[in-house]
């Protein structure tokens, strides 16, 4: 039997997603050339990571915005003084695949906030290694990186740069997680199963 989202991820009649992965449609995109080199500068200086350039970017989108939403884009189930502690760009890139490779893994139908795991993989994943430890003398500008990400262009103007499709960890390519039923007003991007390699 198939999970039924309107019990699992929309919790019924309060409509309370957890935290939703909005992607941009980066085939749509044109990056500024210093980006893709400072992200590229970033990734030879851990040769012991998997930064793709794509990934890269996938990354540094959802952290500028996260980073430029009022409350971090915060849970609506985390109440009182439950807030959403802040990542560096640098861990964030470091990250974000294993983000998405643990809801896999663990077989989740809606992601943990990024930042959230993160704050709780890093101290983890320091105990045994430094290979995720950003490397110091490579700290990535968070001013610099945010400011080049607002001048990401749409290759089209029917397609406006801001523009989002939410992402559950079933959509993503090669995913063995069932989609739930009765997941409406979401559907999964571009094609159940093969949407995120094309967005």
């Amino acid at each position: 039997m198939l999970p039924d989202a309107q019990l699992v991820l929309l919790k019924g009649s309060r409509r309370q997603p957890g935290f939703l992965y909005k992607a941009p449609y980066m085939a749509n995109l044109l990056y500024p050339s210093l980006l893709l080199y400072e992200l590229q500068q970033f990734s030879s200086a851990h040769p012991n990571d998997s930064l793709p350039m794509k990934s890269m970017l996938f990354a540094v989108q959802l952290w500028c915005d996260i980073k430029t939403h009022p409350r971090l884009q915060k849970e609506a189930f985390l109440v009182g003084g439950q807030e959403i502690q802040d990542v560096s760009v640098d861990e964030f890139i470091l990250g974000f695949e294993h983000w998405l490779r643990h809801h896999e893994e663990k077989q989740l139908l809606e992601y943990i906030h990024p930042f959230r795991f993160i704050n709780a993989f890093f101290p983890r994943d320091l105990q045994l290694t430094d290979a995720f430890d950003p490397a110091e003398n490579t700290t990535l500008d968070a001013e610099e990186i945010m400011n080049l990400v607002a001048r990401v262009r749409a290759k089209s103007p029917a397609f406006s740069p801001q523009a989002r499709v939410v992402v559950f960890p079933a959509s993503m390519p090669g995913s063995n997680i069932p989609w739930p039923t009765g997941m409406s007003p979401f559907t999964p991007p571009l094609g159940y199963r093969d949407g995120f390699d094309k967005l």
